[in-house]
């Protein structure tokens, strides 16, 4: 869940009809983020899945046992860059299309 979106559950202030959050398509990206961070990385149980997912929200970092290396696939940086705190630090669509997209079909 999207760090904008959590801080209304842990407020105890639910949104009413998702009056009083913005949906868009940053907090998109940043689920997508965290599913290629699952893609990429083998999480067996829910407990190592979570404490992986707090690792990277709090020290912006992957594990260490994680398959990807920062300066050799581009999945490491796109994961860091889709799950930014904050939403318009995110890459949009047309900006991971265009530049990392590219990347791969090298």
């Amino acid at each position: 869940m999207a760090p904008e979106i959590k801080q209304h559950y842990r407020a105890g202030t639910l949104p009413q009809k998702f009056v009083d959050v913005e949906i868009n398509k940053k907090q998109d990206i940043y689920q997508l983020g965290l599913i290629l961070y699952e893609l990429c990385h083998k999480m067996p149980t829910m407990h190592q899945r979570n404490r992986l997912f707090r690792k990277l929200l709090k020290e912006r970092e992957l594990s260490s046992d994680c398959p990807l290396e920062a300066d050799k696939h581009i999945e490491y940086k796109m994961i860091q860059a889709m799950t930014e705190e904050n939403a318009q630090s995110r890459p949009s669509v047309p900006f991971a299309v265009k530049n990392w997209l590219s990347e791969w079909e090298k």
